[in-house]
């Protein structure tokens, strides 16, 4: 009898240790492909809505209606790509050719720079060095300049790899909404797997949230860059490529685009004519405010998370995966963030979805 339960443990052992070192391969394999999966069941849920809509107008043709919104997706992220690259590479050779001319001439900053409200007598001193030897102003801020300009490249080295997994993970968003009824039903039988609970419930839970930070935040977040970034192209604005990717990350991070913009503005009414310069910095201001006006709006669909778990899903996110990470960061810890309420019960306070019935 004992030698028995002794061959039962051990068959029991080596099953179990068998499971866990399939279950660790897989992860092996899947892990290089997380971000991409994650970003494209996010895309997935967010136009699942839009989806269904176009569905119905179609007569119930769901491929052909998955595949006209992977289409859509392209257009919306190529097209900003390749401007965001055109002018990374005009600002790269406008900068070689002022270099090729020779030393390059910084103007003397005007006296009303000292009047700056905090940082007018720094700026004005730092400016009027650089106006007598831009070479002397550099060496002040050398080991500054080294540390952002290392970062800077490592970011816009990873842009090309970051447009990549958008499209794949666009690509992969399409084939679920493809098949939208079965990836609900495999969703569903996760939480309640997971949870022991109606999976229902959780599902409904999770595909708001998503949706709430996807619209609320990143929508927000890619409207107002998209908006600055025709501004900045429009007027001219030197670099517009960087001061794009700047406002979106601060503006996903909750930031917001005033620390891009107020800089640009001050250089642009002592760089380029006065009707530009007011133009551009009425449209700016509005770009900046649309913030305050589609929030409120966007998040009626549930606010999705507080303040602090966004931001620190944003970072996190991007140290770990870069620009997608952004997106893929926010979202996701909102989600954990919400499922994590949901799942402690009433005395939580949950989300008011768990009070709905399931399916309203």
């Amino acid at each position: 009898m004992a030698n028995e339960r002794q061959q039962a443990l051990i068959d029991m052992l080596l099953r179990i240790g068998a499971l866990l070192g399939l279950i660790a391969w897989c992860a092996l394999l899947l892990a290089p492909f997380v971000t991409i999966i994650a970003w494209g069941l996010i895309i997935a849920v967010t136009l699942h809505p839009a989806q269904t809509f176009l569905t119905r107008k179609l007569g119930g043709r769901r491929v052909l209606s998955a595949v006209l919104l992977t289409l859509a997706g392209f257009l919306v992220i190529v097209l900003p790509g390749y401007l965001l690259a055109d002018s990374l590479v005009q600002a790269a050779k406008t900068i070689r050719a002022s270099l090729g001319e020779g030393p390059v001439q910084v103007p003397p900053p005007d006296p009303a720079v000292r009047d700056w409200p905090f940082v007018g007598s720094m700026v004005h001193s730092t400016w009027e060095t650089a106006s007598h030897s831009l070479r002397q102003a550099l060496e002040l801020y050398e080991e500054q300049l080294t540390t952002g300009g290392k970062w800077l490249l490592k970011v816009l080295g990873r842009f090309g790899r970051d447009v990549l997994e958008f499209l794949i993970a666009l690509l992969l968003s399409g084939l679920l909404l493809a098949n939208a009824p079965a990836t609900g039903r495999v969703g569903r039988a996760f939480f309640k797997r997971l949870l022991d609970q109606d999976g229902r419930d959780f599902t409904r839970v999770a595909e708001r949230t998503v949706r709430s930070v996807a619209v609320g935040i990143i929508g927000i977040a890619v409207l107002q860059t998209a908006l600055a970034s025709i501004g900045f192209i429009a007027a001219g604005v030197p670099l517009a490529g960087i001061w794009t990717v700047l406002c979106l990350f601060l503006t996903i991070i909750q930031v917001g685009m005033f620390p891009v913009i107020v800089p640009v503005i001050i250089y642009m009414f002592y760089t380029a004519d006065p009707t530009t310069a007011t133009l551009l910095t009425i449209w700016l201001l509005l770009v900046g405010l649309t913030d305050n006006l589609l929030r409120p709006f966007a998040l009626g669909m549930g606010a999705p998370a507080p303040f602090f778990i966004v931001f620190v899903g944003a970072i996190g996110g991007f140290f770990l995966s870069g620009l997608i990470g952004l997106f893929v960061g926010a979202v996701v810890l909102s989600l954990g963030y919400r499922l994590f309420m949901a799942w402690l019960g009433p005395d939580a306070l949950p989300p008011k979805e768990l009070q709905e019935k399931p399916g309203s």
